[in-house]
């Protein structure tokens, strides 16, 4: 798995300013970009024991890089998990990423998907990209070009520079159709505040 550092995951993660996290968060990820693990993880554990997502997110960061404590994959998606049904995207995220490579759970692409879903409809950039890449290559899903092309558009919308980059040449590989098709469910569901996409 690619492993993301904390201040990587935290800076890049189009963290949802809809939701609320404890303001202590933020501490945390500063003294993670001073190199301060041990401050950071003194910070975000006692959040994350009683319950704000973004905390139970950076621990599961903090056990799936090895940060401060053994490298652990089964303790990473357990905190991963409580961070998705928390409704945090970046946890959903890292838990879609888990299972997606079977670390630390059984692989199950489904399951994938659903929280690469789950965080891609609260914006989160990398979520639609890997869903992109589920459609366009049938990585856990049934290849869908238009589908592919739809969610690539939504993250090129929002200036994610990959999608950005490589969406003319993505238009090539997939075809007019697909791109026409693809144009129409994503304005449909940036319409619909991306809540219904598929």
């Amino acid at each position: 798995m690619l492993k993301y550092l904390i201040i990587a995951v935290l800076s890049l993660s189009g963290i949802s300013a809809k939701a609320q996290y404890a303001p202590e968060n933020e501490a945390g990820l500063a003294a993670a970009r001073g190199g301060d693990m041990q401050a950071a993880w003194d910070i975000w554990k006692p959040l994350a024991d009683v319950g704000d997502a973004r905390a139970q997110s950076n621990i599961g960061v903090m056990y799936d890089n090895g940060d401060i404590v053994a490298e652990d994959d089964t303790e990473a998606v357990r905190w991963f998990t409580l961070s998705a049904e928390g409704g945090f995207d970046q946890g959903q995220f890292n838990l879609a990423q888990k299972y997606g490579e079977g670390a630390g759970v059984a692989q199950n692409w489904t399951i994938a998907i659903g929280w690469y879903q789950a965080a891609a409809r609260q914006g989160h950039p990398y979520a639609q990209m890997a869903l992109m890449q589920a459609y366009y290559f049938g990585n856990g899903a049934t290849p869908d070009p238009a589908k592919a092309y739809m969610w690539m558009t939504i993250a090129a919308e929002t200036g994610f520079a990959t999608a950005v980059d490589n969406l003319a040449d993505f238009e090539a590989r997939v075809g007019k159709e697909a791109v026409a098709q693809g144009r129409e469910m994503a304005v449909k569901c940036i319409s619909a505040g991306l809540e219904d996409c598929p």
